[in-house]
């Protein structure tokens, strides 16, 4: 059995896009596309207790605060 405490900061950043189109049925037909663009940032601090297990069974014990 290996055991340890840790600290741990975490980021990530992501870009998401999307394409949409949408109609509606009437006469003549309409039809619209439009584009959905999303950015995403988020840091963590994470402070833990890891149990590691000749089995190969990992326990991972903690807490955190993060903002997104």
């Amino acid at each position: 059995m290996s055991r340890g405490s840790y600290i741990a900061l975490e980021a990530i950043y992501k870009t998401q896009n999307y394409d949409w189109q949408d109609s509606i049925h009437l006469t003549p037909a309409y039809l619209t596309t439009y584009q959905v663009t999303k950015y995403i940032s988020a840091f963590n601090l994470k402070i833990g207790d890891l149990i590691a297990f000749k089995s190969g069974i990992i326990l991972d014990f903690y807490a955190g605060l993060g903002l997104r």
